[in-house]
Formats: structure tokens, sequence, C-alpha cells
């Protein structure tokens, strides 16, 4: 049988632009993860990625991350 920690995965996840707070965030169960920026009209600075604890190791931060550096590639290289 497994368990929660071995059944999760980050297939199923949804990653959301949170212009408002600038922040990426993906709704896990009884939780959230983020990715934080700022951005102005040359840059965009990533802060850092929050993770709880119980999904840290899970491919959640890297899922942040991953969704981010698609989204400026798409904007500034194309």
């Amino acid at each position: 049988m497994l368990t929660q920690a071995r059944a999760f995965s980050t297939e199923a996840l949804k990653v959301v632009n949170n212009v408002a707070k600038q922040r990426f965030e993906v709704a896990i169960p009884n939780a959230a993860a983020t990715l934080t920026y700022t951005k102005n009209d040359k840059q965009i600075i990533l802060h850092h990625t929050e993770v709880p604890k119980q999904f840290q190791g899970k491919g959640v931060g890297k899922l942040l991350a991953k969704v981010m550096f698609y989204i400026l590639l798409i904007i500034y290289l194309l």
C-alpha cells in the first residue's frame, strides 16, 4: 500500500500566476507552494520558492521553477 507521501505526484498539479501577489502558486493538499518574484519594465527577479516541509523533495519547487523559466523563454526569446 502506498503512503500519501509515496503516492504524491506533480503531474496533476496546476501552477497559477498570482499577479497581484507577484508569485506563482501551486495548490497542494492542505497547503500551497510558491515562487515569488518582482517585475519591472526591464527584468523579472526571482526571489525564492517555499514548499511545505511534507512536500519538500517531491519536485514541487522544481515544477514552479520550470514553469517560470518556460514563461521567461517565451517572453524574452520568441
